[in-house]
């Protein structure tokens, strides 16, 4: 848990990259909450954590509804989101079941929900 706080503290102080700028501060600052909550389920999962992984994957969930969010409210975006979500609680159900292989799988849903709406936004 210090590893992940250590971490947070340093990507909240890190110098924006180029992409990072044309974004507003208050998603820049979600979406670094979003890569430490990321970050928290891998070591969840490194650590059989099922009590982390919870905690991170209601974090990512509960970041992900945030309204800052919905400044492009298509709803191809707002799609993209409840699969987010779904995807997050699917973590969740499987973190709660101690099931270590629902786990990895909602990991991986997970993250490549994350690449689908990345890769859609930056498409706007």
């Amino acid at each position: 848990m210090t590893q992940t706080v250590l971490l947070a503290a340093a990507l909240l102080n890190a110098s924006p990259t180029f992409a990072e700028t044309k974004i507003p501060n208050t998603t820049q600052m979600l979406m670094k909450q979003k890569l430490v909550a990321a970050h928290g389920l891998l070591e969840g999962i490194v650590r059989n954590d099922f009590d982390a992984l919870k905690e991170n994957a209601d974090l990512l969930k509960s970041i992900s509804k945030a309204s800052t969010w919905h400044k492009s409210d298509s709803e191809i975006f707002m799609s993209y989101a409840r699969s987010f979500q779904n995807a997050a609680d699917f973590l969740v159900t499987n973190a709660l079941a101690k099931n270590q292989e629902g786990v990895a799988l909602g990991y991986v849903r997970v993250t490549l929900e994350c690449m689908q709406c990345h890769n859609h936004v930056r498409d706007l």
